[in-house]
């Protein structure tokens, strides 16, 4: 009974052969990966601005938030408004603190 066992070379080429194929895959996925994320670089972008702003005017909130709290619990819905609309006007205009999401109506 005769065996026959693969010389070098055809291991050698099945072996590259195996490499090229799962480097074309590779290569295809990378593609779907970079073309998917084309995108994302805009939206991520738009985020991080929009975070910085956020942060920027995140004391003028917590001082607002803090009077509200602490002065404003008890009365009306349209009195803290009010009220909110003046400390906002009053700390723009008087003490120079421009730092405000609160936008009043």
């Amino acid at each position: 009974m005769y065996f026959f066992y693969p010389s070098k070379w055809i291991i050698n080429k099945r072996l590259t052969s195996f490499q090229v194929d799962l480097c074309s895959k590779k290569l295809e996925r990378a593609e779907k990966l970079i073309g998917g994320l084309g995108g994302e670089k805009d939206r991520w972008s738009a985020a991080a601005v929009s975070l910085q702003d956020i942060y920027d005017n995140l004391t003028g909130d917590v001082l607002i938030s803090s009077g509200v709290i602490a002065y404003l619990g008890a009365f009306t819905a349209g009195f803290r408004k009010e009220c909110c609309h003046e400390w906002t006007k009053m700390c723009k205009v008087s003490a120079g603190f421009p730092y405000f999401i609160y936008i009043p109506s």
